[in-house]
């Protein structure tokens, strides 16, 4: 593990020339020594040495006159180029992430990807004195672009969500029961994906809808009012909403039998009023009989009763003993018949 400095000595000439060598040998595995410089002439004879050796003798010296053969110096550090490779790494996978949603963005970052890891690998290369391998030799380049071809044709198989949706169109405030009406929204891009296109009413009860179709940018859906309210109505696709469309609903059927209803209905308590008017009427009608014939039947029982009358009085009496002797029998409608009147004692006079 030594290494060795080798020059000519500068006055050898011819086959007597001789080289001078510094060996370098390590003591343990992380410190050398320096030897002292011997200078030799053909055949590895020993001509001179530094620091008074002799030829043949002395500290590092060897019998023979001769030293070992030369040792190669140690290989300097190697340069990794770790930061290229990271920033490779990086680009690529970005690259090919991207490719799923923009071919042309993926292919512009993975292309500089590789083109730095290609970079990386003429260094390394030029490093250790060899020549780089062409791209299409390169075990990594071949995956990457298999996987950049899979990624971008899954990605344009793949349609993109919708991300936004607008109303298209006028769109009626009222809706009158039971006639449906149409709404349009549009969608973009055009070409995303439909199947998670949904259309929602506030009140099912109110008013339902349903998706009719959803092709070209466009979805049509149909509002069908059930009954009279108020109700809003979204369109929605995964993340994104239409603005909130609020309709009033009528129902002219249902207004024309509550009308019809409140008119028999009054017509109706009209009626119960003047029945029950006409009850009491006929009611007091009798009460007002019965007391006319209670009244007469009372007057003609007092008419019919007895009371006594004088030839030379001028008054009737309830006794007879307050008429006296000469009372003389007969009915109260007789006397009064006859003139008399009631007498003040017995008969209220």
């Amino acid at each position: 593990m030594g290494f060795l400095l080798r020059g000519n000595h500068p006055n050898a000439s011819g086959p007597q020339r001789h080289s001078a060598q510094a060996r370098y040998e390590p003591v343990s595995r992380f410190s050398w020594v320096i030897q002292p410089a011997r200078v030799y002439g053909a055949g590895g004879t020993i001509l001179a040495a530094a620091s008074g050796s002799e030829p043949g003798s002395g500290a590092g010296g060897s019998p023979s006159g001769h030293v070992g053969p030369p040792v190669s110096p140690p290989p300097s550090p190697q340069n990794n180029y770790k930061g290229w490779k990271a920033l490779s790494i990086i680009l690529i996978v970005c690259g090919l992430l991207l490719s799923v949603t923009s071919i042309l963005g993926g292919l512009i970052m993975t292309a500089a990807g590789c083109i730095c890891l290609h970079y990386r690998a003429g260094l390394l290369a030029k490093q250790a004195g060899e020549q780089p391998k062409p791209p299409y030799k390169q075990k990594w380049q071949i995956a990457v672009a298999a996987l950049f071809i899979v990624l971008a044709a899954g990605g344009m198989l793949t349609p993109d969500p919708i991300d936004k949706i607008q109303v298209e169109g006028l769109v009626p405030s009222q809706l009158s029961v039971p006639d449906a009406q149409s709404l349009s929204f549009s969608y973009s891009p055009a070409d995303a994906s439909t199947d998670s296109v949904t259309c929602v009413s506030s009140d099912s009860a109110v008013a339902s809808v349903e998706v009719v179709s959803a092709e070209n940018g466009t979805i049509r859906c149909l509002v069908t009012p059930v009954s009279a309210g108020s109700v809003t109505i979204t369109c929605s696709a995964e993340n994104t909403t239409s603005p909130a469309l609020d309709m009033t609903v009528t129902d002219p059927a249902a207004e024309e039998a509550a009308r019809l209803a409140a008119e028999q209905a009054a017509k109706e308590e009209a009626e119960r009023q003047a029945a029950e008017e006409a009850a009491q009427a006929e009611a007091e009608r009798q009460a007002a009989e019965q007391a006319a014939a209670a009244q007469a039947a009372a007057e003609q029982q007092a008419a019919s009763r007895t009371v006594y009358i004088t030839p030379t009085g001028s008054r009737y009496h309830d006794s007879a003993k307050c008429a006296g002797k000469n009372a003389i029998e007969t009915t109260l409608e007789q006397a009064k018949l006859q003139g008399y009147t009631p007498c003040k004692n017995c008969a209220g006079g």
